[in-house]
């Protein structure tokens, strides 16, 4: 992971200064007609490859390879390949949550992108707003919710994410609501049975550049093609379960601390705390801040503080938002 290091740093800081004078010129319309025409979309439904009803789809239970081949274009340190089992069949939604789901739910709409629509993916979403939509939406399903405050175990909601606690997760995977994925359910959902670098093929491109790479654009809104803002969810080609946008777009949370693999598991949810790194592990690529084309392989980890992108167009990465999953028990 630290083999973008500085050159990382630089783009992204270009890229961030870039934006905010693009916003400032165009008086924040960043999401008009033309930059959602979506020219080099997929609109095929193939969500009956994945079963997926009402915009949520069944996720096998399954054992894959996680992480990347040290061969891969763009392979990192942190990537060690493992196999993984997971006994529990789970649903994953369909696509990020979006700006009208959110705001119907939640109240309010804190997207830095908001004139792109509500259709777009709900970004500027920290870790702890993402945990406490999982709840809101387990109670809105008439489920019991998966977090609780760790001060009176009492769901954790809003005005806990506010405060930055960290909630408690009682049951685990055996919980009845909607939850933040695992970083091995978020990878295995993505890759979908495929073990290349994106579902839609090897990385053609220099995997350290933002330049066109056919595979990565028939799957994503990425550094090369994203015109300064997200894009309406399930415009690209889904993966081979349904599943749209799971690279690129805006980043995704995932409940796992941080931390190097451990080899083989079964069942993993990451450490137990953040330890040196106090980060979580948010995963997909995101327009914002994922400046090189290896960034948005499906094996490729990156670490983020969890109050990060939850401030609105004053974030420190807006790039960020959840896509909920629910054990199926």
């Amino acid at each position: 992971m630290e083999k973008m290091g500085a050159k990382r740093m630089v783009v992204i800081f270009a890229m961030t200064v870039a934006l905010a004078i693009a916003n400032s010129l165009m008086g924040c319309d960043i999401g008009g007609a033309d930059d959602n025409s979506d020219t080099n979309t997929n609109d095929t439904d193939t969500g009956t490859q994945g079963g997926c009803v009402d915009g949520w789809c069944t996720i096998p239970a399954g054992s894959f390879d996680m992480g990347s081949p040290p061969d891969e274009p763009g392979s990192e340190d942190d990537e060690t390949q493992h196999q993984v089992t997971l006994t529990r069949s789970f649903l994953i939604k369909q696509t990020e949550v979006t700006q009208d789901e959110w705001t119907a739910l939640m109240g309010s709409n804190p997207s830095y992108f908001s004139s792109c629509g509500g259709t777009c993916p709900m970004d500027s979403i920290d870790w702890y707003m993402s945990a406490a939509y999982c709840n809101a939406l387990s109670v809105e399903k008439g489920l019991a919710p998966c977090y609780e405050d760790p001060d009176d175990g009492t769901p954790y909601d809003i005005d806990d994410a506010a405060g930055t606690k960290v909630p408690e997760w009682p049951e685990g995977l055996d919980c009845e609501g909607y939850r933040l994925p695992t970083e091995a359910e978020w990878e295995y959902a993505a890759r979908a049975g495929t073990t290349t670098a994106f579902y839609t093929g090897d990385v053609l491109a220099d995997p350290f550049s933002c330049d066109m790479d056919a595979n990565l654009d028939a799957a994503a809104w990425y550094c090369g093609n994203w015109k300064n803002t997200t894009h309406p969810v399930g415009k690209k080609q889904a993966n081979p379960w349904g599943l749209y946008d799971m690279l690129g777009n805006v980043w995704e949370w995932t409940w796992d601390w941080y931390d190097g693999y451990n080899g083989n598991a079964t069942d993993p949810i990451g450490p137990d705390t953040g330890g040196s790194y106090n980060e979580r592990v948010i995963r997909g690529g995101g327009n914002i801040d994922a400046p090189f084309i290896g960034e948005y392989r499906a094996a490729y980890r990156f670490k983020q503080s969890p109050d990060e992108g939850g401030t609105g167009p004053d974030g420190d990465n807006p790039g960020s938002g959840p896509r909920p999953v629910k054990s199926i028990l």
